[in-house]
């Protein structure tokens, strides 16, 4: 099953990736000197840099993808 995963604007240079299906965020999309960067949410570096946020997008989507069915578990 497919789940799709949101980027959300958290700040001018962060982001949040979310799970849309569970409404949760599973990771980070931050911008950096060198360009952009696809993180955890202990905030360790999974990828990057990319020189655009689209790029970083679309890399943290196939990088976080195992998270994609991620819902919070109080619901």
């Amino acid at each position: 099953m497919h789940y799709p995963i949101s980027l959300e604007k958290a700040e001018p240079d962060l982001w949040g990736f979310v799970a849309v299906s569970g409404d949760v965020q599973i990771g980070w999309c931050r911008q950096a000197s060198d360009g952009w960067y696809v993180e955890g949410m202990d905030s360790k570096r999974l990828g990057g840099p990319f020189k655009t946020r689209k790029l970083a997008e679309q890399a943290g989507a196939a990088l976080l993808a195992h998270l994609a069915g991620s819902s919070n578990p109080g619901w």
